[in-house]
């Protein structure tokens, strides 16, 4: 059986305390015919970050993953190697939605039909595989 995600929003934070409740009251406003995942991968920040995110619970619409990480286990050990394009990578192998949406702790989305905006135009055309907007 498949994802029940049609998709996952990619939530990469590292020290974004000022910031990441914006981030994720932009996926919270969200107007769309399916349900997301919100897969959130937290670089040991030394701020609050962490913190903040937990304060927020699932909705029938919006599940959050917050993905467990100690320092010594294997994906510090790997960081350490790797550096911190790691957690990139690490974020999206634990993404199980179709489409993977990315975002950083210290950004926000204004639109609240852009997730809807791009799965439909997608959706309808096959021959493309990445979708992107304008900015601000």
């Amino acid at each position: 059986m498949g994802s029940p995600y049609l998709v996952s929003v990619r939530l990469m934070v590292y020290n974004h305390e000022a910031y990441i409740r914006e981030a994720i009251e932009g996926i919270l406003k969200q107007k769309t015919t399916f349900p997301i995942e919100v897969v959130v991968g937290d670089d040991f920040s030394t701020d609050n970050s962490l913190a903040i995110i937990s304060e927020y619970e699932n909705t029938p619409h919006i599940h959050f993953k917050i993905l467990e990480r100690k320092v010594g286990e294997d994906y510090w050990q790997n960081r350490q190697k790797i550096g911190r394009l790691h957690n990139f990578y690490n974020i999206l192998e634990n993404c199980s939605g179709k489409y993977i949406a990315l975002l950083d702790g210290d950004d926000h989305w204004t639109d609240p039909y852009k997730l809807q905006k791009q799965v439909d135009f997608l959706e309808k055309n096959s021959d493309f595989s990445i979708c992107f907007h304008n900015l601000e």
